[in-house]
């Protein structure tokens, strides 16, 4: 705030009678809006730009995808991991999760489904776009509230909030609507074609010629037999608030807010709900290696205290053994401290315990984790544990590690922002 306006705040309080009761200074925040004709024109392969936000991590082959929240995909060689290559980057408005099969990229942007042809890199072309089959939600600031006089009603169906402007203005307390709803910020495949590896936050999974997308409370299951004729086949509601997906065998693990629930996707175009695990509305991924699920659970904003009308709740790590699938048992939970994204590697269990860092445990005894080390200096997010290397999504960029032998990593290269 320059000298002039804080001065100009002075003077309006000082000069306004009672305005200890009566006035306050609020931080606003103004929707930008386009259209869905106007996000589909914006869509295109651009050259490499550098990333502004980091959001979803994917590899597959030599690829390294890396998403920038809601802007787009951008794409590198990754044949070096010491040395990422810029490939290109795919401005997609809207873009949360991505997935591949063969040389094909599946996207979202905000309420349409994109196939991208990755053969020739030298070449990326859009192929195909399926309109209308994702539910768009708005997607509110982390901080601040939304002013009474924004006219909802001018927002129809064909509307896109895309960001928000953001001032500051002194206001009567009785003029002003403070019911304002903040939303948070922030395997195995079963076919034999080549997929590629998310992260514990991923949305999108492939199973044989399958595309499994997580919208807020529903799996939808598309026929990609036809790569560039996805076809909607099932929409099936699992829960208010779904989050992620990890498939192991034939098994798909939805992460949610309350809790785990375990679908049956032997038979891909019909996944069947098998049981679930229950616990405190927390933000949940979920990892599972052989007869064992690892989930953490993160507390505060609207993860552990959603409506804040209670306390907030401790954020952990829940171990369940999942050897019965009918009957999910929790056999052991370790407190944590912000922890989004985790991954394991044969006895090693790696958590992005977010300002805490990146924390290795040797899980061999899961009553017992052993926590190896810490690496606090990353706010760390999301992790894919390659058998070659470590790849991890942090506040700063993406950075990739080797192991080492003593159940340690060595930085090896790291992508910044901008």
């Amino acid at each position: 705030m320059n000298r002039y306006f804080s001065l100009l705040f002075f003077f309006l309080f000082a000069c306004s009678p009672n305005n200890n009761d009566e006035f306050e200074v609020y931080e606003l925040y103004t929707p930008i809006v386009m259209t869905m004709d106007e996000v589909r024109a914006s869509i295109a392969v651009q050259e490499p730009q550098e990333i502004k936000v980091t959001g979803k991590i994917y590899v597959k082959d030599n690829l390294l995808l890396v998403g920038d929240e809601k802007r787009g995909i951008h794409i590198f060689d990754n044949s070096q991991p010491a040395f990422p290559q810029k490939i290109a980057f795919l401005a997609i408005p809207g873009n949360h999760d991505m997935e591949m099969r063969g040389n094909y990229l599946y996207a979202d942007s905000y309420k349409d489904l994109l196939v991208f042809d990755l053969s020739d890199l030298t070449s990326i072309d859009i192929r195909s776009r399926e309109q209308e089959v994702f539910p768009y939600n708005i997607e509110y600031p982390e901080a601040g509230d939304l002013p009474q006089e924004i006219q909802w009603d001018s927002i129809d169906n064909n509307t896109i909030v895309v960001g928000w402007m953001r001032s500051k203005e002194i206001r009567k307390k009785q003029d002003y609507r403070d019911d304002f709803f903040l939303v948070d910020a922030l395997a195995d495949s079963a076919s034999r074609e080549s997929t590629g590896q998310g992260g514990s936050l991923a949305r999108f999974k492939i199973v044989s010629h399958y595309l499994y997308a997580l919208d807020a409370s529903n799996l939808k299951v598309f026929d990609i037999s036809d790569a560039l004729n996805p076809t909607k086949v099932s929409d099936k509601y699992v829960t208010w608030a779904a989050e992620t997906l990890f498939l192991s065998g034939i098994h798909m693990f939805v992460g949610s807010r309350d809790g785990v629930y375990i679908y049956d996707v032997s038979s891909p175009q019909n996944p069947e709900y098998v049981s679930e695990f229950t616990h405190a509305t927390m933000c949940d991924p979920v990892v599972v290696d052989e007869h064992t699920a690892y989930v953490t659970l993160r507390g505060g904003n609207l993860c552990g205290n959603p409506w804040g009308d209670g306390p907030t709740l401790d954020s952990r790590l829940d171990i369940l053994d999942v050897s019965d699938i009918k009957n999910p048992k929790l056999v052991a939970n370790y407190t944590l401290e912000n922890p989004y994204g985790l991954g394991v590697k044969g006895d090693l269990l790696f958590i992005c315990d977010g300002t805490a860092g990146l924390k290795i445990y040797n899980k061999s005894n899961i009553n017992d984790l052993k926590l190896l080390s810490t690496h606090s200096e990353m706010e760390a997010y999301d992790v894919i544990p390659l058998e070659s290397h470590l790849i991890l999504i942090a506040k700063g960029g993406v950075f990739q590690f080797n192991y080492v032998d003593n159940n340690q990593i060595s930085l090896m290269s790291k992508i910044v922002l901008n």
